[in-house]
């Protein structure tokens, strides 16, 4: 396992959903399919290893948390 390459990656989605929230708000349907299909290629390219679905999930209860925080600012 490349923990380099993996952590490298990670950033660079970070770096990439900042760039794509530009594009799309973080509560738009647009957003989530990327999002979530980039974060799916990843763990595919790592084999499904059960550590780095650790990271990613963490990453993706993050942004559902930023995401929950929106919609209740918006009430």
């Amino acid at each position: 396992m490349n923990w380099k390459a993996f952590f490298e990656e990670l950033q660079q989605l970070m770096n990439d959903s900042n760039d794509k929230m530009t594009q799309y708000p973080l509560v738009s349907e647009e957003y989530w399919v990327w999002f979530i299909n980039e974060v799916g290629l990843i763990a595919k390219k790592y084999n499904d290893h059960p550590l780095v679905w650790n990271f990613l999930n963490s990453l993706v209860d993050f942004q559902n948390d930023n995401y929950k925080q929106v919609v209740n600012e918006g009430r």
